[in-house]
């Protein structure tokens, strides 16, 4: 990696003779900037990290010192190289002490003692910068830990994430730049069907991340989790970035053969940003939803999600109402309209799911009422729905869910009461809204109000009268 220097200098001819004086390739270094007041270096070591500074001092007062100690203490890691005419001791003494690795002399300086000096600061650099990598690792860890509690909807404040980032003193984030969230598509479906080493498919996608960012571009990956994480691009160019994510899109898809959606934030300039721009970003990945796999989503195309307001809908009373019927040509009709609703007014995705989720539960609870075995993998159907990663697949999902309730119910194997008994809960259910007492319910069967009590409590194991209490509390639970 090339070091990258900032010189600080107020005197423009000798900043570019020291620019020519070696071909600072031949060092593995390069100046990225150059300024002439300290005032613009503040700036620029706010927006990029450098490696190390030329401060050219012209004056031997207490300012250059105080600037010295003030960009050691905020930024440890960078070598600090002073140049001056003055070689006084108690100059030479003070800068050091604030922290200036060497001193040299103006007129001493020749192209053979530069590129001596260059070889000992990147030594001396490397074994300073490793004691902080470490340290900074474990900022990232803690950075790592509050990201994955955040997405995971746990309680974490920007205060929180600014004080882990107020202590990364490298590279972590140059400003200005741009976030990205990444996810292997539907990765539910396919830890169960095709993946099964997940630890060797985030060192596949972590190579593929890397070999799609130019060695220009600096940049932190934070994995979550073995299929998603956070990219931070020190990058304000808005089109490189989109180019970055669709190259890393189509190397996933070549060399893994997933699909993989990926969400960019707009362009930051501050670091203390990064908690808005993160969450931000989780809400604007949920728009894959309705908008599809394998898509690349730019901060400006966000549509805000709606919540679900259940007054204002009632398609899970009259799905019961015609599951009850048995009228399952007006239950997927139902259906239809119900997910044409949700699209239409982009409801949260996960408002959707509980809601299919809540229908289900309901039909469950009444056939179960209704005497029917239950037999129909319920529990299995609603983790599918729940992780359902699209609207196209939420509706193939329920859809099938009910086609096979369909098929379940009609088939006489799958009643375990007695056809009378069916029937007497078929009129309870049919009834339950009015005055319902055993003496009722036996005379419209024509039936011994004695023998049916003790025929409906041997077959279903409950009391009548209990049944029918039972399911007005769950008819209200239902409106409530």
């Amino acid at each position: 990696a090339m070091f990258d220097i900032l010189i600080v200098d107020q005197e423009k001819d000798f900043c570019d003779g020291l620019k020519e004086m070696i071909r600072w390739s031949d060092v593995n270094c390069q100046i990225s900037s150059s300024v002439f007041t300290r005032e613009e270096a503040l700036r620029e070591v706010q927006r990029k990290m450098y490696d190390m500074m030329f401060c050219c001092l012209y004056h031997t007062g207490a300012d250059e010192v105080a600037f010295i100690r003030m960009i050691k203490r905020e930024y440890p890691h960078i070598l600090i190289l002073a140049i001056s005419d003055h070689s006084d001791f108690d100059l030479v003494r003070s800068i050091m002490k604030a922290g200036a690795y060497d001193f040299l002399l103006r007129g001493s300086l020749t192209p053979p003692l530069l590129l001596e000096a260059m070889e000992e600061y990147k030594k001396a650099y490397l074994s300073s910068y490793e004691n902080l990598r470490i340290q900074e690792e474990a900022i990232m860890d803690k950075l790592r830990q509050y990201l994955i509690l955040r997405k995971n909807h746990h309680d974490v404040t920007s205060e929180q994430f600014n004080a882990v980032l107020s202590r990364s003193r490298y590279g972590s984030l140059n400003i200005p730049y741009q976030l990205a969230y990444f996810r292997i598509d539907n990765i539910n479906l396919m830890y169960r069907n095709q993946i099964k080493d997940h630890a060797l498919l985030k060192q596949r996608l972590f190579e593929c991340i890397k070999q799609m960012i130019p060695p220009s571009i600096r940049y932190r990956s934070v994995f979550l989790s073995n299929h998603s994480g956070l990219l931070i691009l020190d990058s304000e160019n808005r089109h490189q970035a989109v180019s970055i994510c669709s190259d890393i899109m189509k190397q996933v898809e070549a060399v893994m053969h997933l699909n993989v959606s990926i969400s960019l934030s707009s362009v930051s300039e501050s670091r203390m940003e990064l908690f808005t721009l993160y969450e931000k970003l989780l809400e604007l990945h949920e728009m894959r939803f309705y908008v599809g796999d394998r898509v690349l989503i730019e901060s400006a195309d966000m549509h805000p999600f709606q919540d679900l307001d259940m007054n204002a809908i009632d398609y899970h009373l009259d799905i019961m109402n015609k599951m009850s019927e048995r009228d399952f040509i007006a239950v997927l009709r139902l259906l239809r309209q119900t997910l044409e609703y949700m699209r239409k007014h982009y409801i949260r995705p996960d408002a959707v799911k509980e809601y299919f989720i809540f229908i289900l539960n309901n039909v469950e609870g009444n056939e179960i009422m209704k005497g029917s075995r239950n037999a129909s993998s319920y529990d299995e159907r609603k983790r599918d729905i729940r992780e359902c990663e699209g609207i196209a697949s939420l509706s193939e999902m329920v859809w099938d869910s009910f086609v096979q309730i369909e098929l379940w119910l009609k088939d006489k194997g799958s009643i375990k009461y007695r056809q009378d008994i069916s029937d007497i809960i078929d009129y309870i259910n049919t009834n339950y809204k009015n005055k319902l007492t055993l003496k009722m319910i036996a005379d419209h069967f024509e039936m011994n109000e004695s023998y049916l009590s003790r025929m409906f409590k041997n077959e279903t194991g409950k009391n009548l009268i209990y049944f029918i209490n039972e399911l007005k509390m769950k008819k209200a639970l239902e409106l409530l």
